[in-house]
């Protein structure tokens, strides 16, 4: 590996678009199959739901209500061409026009045991999506949620709604005090959950389509990072003995 690969390595961690020393992975979607219990949603659950009703065979889950839909219909159901990092990502697919359901789109993950994000000494949740040209736009949030009691703090994509429509991944980065400054306790976090649309929102249609979410991890400030690309950099251009 020459000066000029490493550098350019360091820049890429400077940015988020390599992983950080230190950087705790919530979910890469790299360990989903296409059999059962590993399918994407099998963790993520959607709007959709799976399985066939009782009292047909297990598993089976109603779905949450929402107009949201992880994974494809049939194998593989993970998304394996449009990736950020390793060999899958996860189709996220929303359609908030539906009559029967409501009219936003959500999917979470529950952890068991509760995760301790707050031992972990990582400010910053990190996440990657892309989007398809023709979604149409709607405003994104990521859920954190405690039970019992469902306390969840939400926070909402702060870029424009039409980066759903943008064909090229695409990194959010969240601080976690936004979570807790709304009563989220970080050292019991139960579910993370991703909507597209307004949470909540059981009366005025919205719009659909496909996007991908990679890459889910908690990471250092970014000045940490920026400082450890620049101490990276002066050894590089240092001269060997």
């Amino acid at each position: 590996m020459n000066r000029l690969t490493i550098l350019a390595s360091l820049i890429a961690l400077a940015v988020g678009a390599l992983p950080a020393p230190g950087a705790l992975v919530v979910d890469d979607f790299e360990s989903y199959t296409d059999f059962t219990p590993n399918r994407v949603f099998e963790m993520w659950k959607d709007g959709f739901g799976y399985g066939p009703k009782p009292p047909g065979p297990p598993p089976y889950y109603a779905g949450n209500g929402t107009g949201s839909r992880v994974g494809y219909m049939n194998s593989p159901y993970a998304e394996q061409t449009t990736v950020h990092g390793g060999m899958q990502s996860a189709p996220y697919h929303y359609d908030n026009a539906q009559l029967d359901r409501l009219t936003y789109s959500e999917a979470g993950m529950t952890f068991d045991p509760s995760a301790d994000w707050a031992a972990t000494g990582l400010p910053i949740l990190s996440l990657w999506f892309h989007g398809l040209a023709d979604n149409d736009p709607e405003p994104m949030y990521v859920a954190l949620k405690n039970y019992p009691g469902s306390v969840m703090g939400i926070v909402y994509y702060d870029g424009p709604e039409q980066n759903l429509a943008v064909e090229s991944w695409q990194r959010w980065t969240i601080s976690l005090q936004q979570f807790a400054a709304q009563g989220v306790s970080l050292s019991a976090v139960d579910e993370i959950a991703i909507g597209i649309g307004t949470y909540r929102n059981f009366t005025e249609p919205g719009g659909k389509g496909l996007v991908f979410f990679d890459d889910i991890v908690l990471v250092p400030e970014p000045a940490t990072l920026f400082l450890l690309a620049l101490g990276g950099v002066a050894l590089v251009g240092k001269r060997e003995p």
